[in-house]
């Protein structure tokens, strides 16, 4: 009886300290996202960079300080599986609930441009991810070119015609405040993105349930929570294109900087959950919005419907297999 009056609390002390840590993380990237604007904006970026580099970098925060942890950790496989994951949920989930509450055009030559290229890297890593080539130090090289394919990016939309950024309601601060409140901000990230991991490991192990299943479904909806919190706001205030772009963004950078630095960090060997059910809905994520983006020129209730629906596959297919 004692026994399993410790296991109870011990599995609630680790409950607890999952959501300590997501509420800490999300405080830190709710904090994040104006802070950094009104830094970048303080030192004169160009406003397409600010509005989708910068916005989703800070959106896709949670996910590179997870991650990284996670490898550094000796966790591998809630890092790849927080990457893939999150890019699942941020397609399927967020942008499914987003067209629910707005039906959104695609159909423009940039968005085009940016899903095609988007669909090429998840496309790449998925490859690489079944040759393991992340298993060894090698990855780290691969890391190094994922990282700089992001620098290569962000200097395409500083040559980009200049789109306003959506920062209209966010608090605008002086460059001492921005910095100080973006130290903070990601010093909140760190504390939170420990815990999380710290305690997901402790609840896979407590429940008998695949690291790789807790990463990609409850640790990446947690730090998907930005993106839905940024879509929802744009959609709200009319900004189709920073919805889109958002979405975009944050799934770029999960590719190119949380897992470019995280490979560089650590080798990343893919268990055969990531593999096998995983890594199919991941592809198929990118491949879906690839084919909506040439086909249909805007995405409606319909289609936010058939994507919630296949999040719900891949949720309950990770539990089930």
């Amino acid at each position: 009886m004692g026994d399993m009056l410790f296991s109870i609390g011990a599995e609630y002390q680790h409950l607890s300290g999952f959501g300590l840590g997501l509420v800490i993380l999300l405080i830190g990237g709710y904090w994040l996202i104006p802070a950094s604007v009104s830094l970048a904006t303080r030192v004169h970026l160009p406003p397409r960079l600010i509005a989708s580099v910068i916005i989703a970098g800070g959106t896709s925060a949670p996910e590179l300080l997870v991650s990284v942890n996670a490898g550094l950790t000796g966790n591998p496989d809630i890092a790849l599986a927080n990457v893939t994951g999150s890019n699942i949920t941020n397609i399927f989930l967020v942008f499914g609930l987003g067209i629910l509450l707005m039906p959104v055009g695609l159909n423009s030559p940039r968005d085009r441009q940016d899903i095609f290229w988007l669909t090429i890297l998840t496309l790449a890593v998925s490859v690489m991810l079944l040759a393991d080539i992340f298993a060894s130090w090698g990855g780290r090289m691969i890391g190094l070119c994922l990282f700089a394919s992001f620098y290569l990016l962000a200097l395409r939309q500083k040559t980009a015609d200049n789109l306003p950024p959506e920062t209209s309601g966010s608090p605008q601060f002086g460059l001492m405040a921005s910095v100080v409140m973006t130290l903070l901000s990601i010093a909140a990230l760190i504390t939170g993105a420990h815990l999380m991991v710290t305690h997901a490991v402790s609840i896979a192990t407590s429940f008998e349930i695949d690291k790789a299943v807790i990463g990609a479904t409850i640790v990446a909806i947690g730090t998907s929570l930005p993106e839905i919190t940024a879509v929802m706001a744009s959609l709200l205030k009319g900004r189709q294109d920073m919805a889109v772009g958002n979405i975009i963004g944050s799934n770029m950078f999960n590719i190119c900087i949380v897992l470019g630095i995280t490979a560089m960090a650590a080798p990343l060997p893919a268990s055969p959950s990531l593999l096998f059910t995983i890594l199919p809905f991941f592809v198929l994520s990118s491949l879906f919005l690839l084919g909506l983006s040439w086909r249909f020129s805007h995405a409606g209730r319909r289609v936010g419907t058939a994507f919630l629906g296949l999040y719900g596959c891949f949720a309950g297919l990770c539990y089930v297999l």
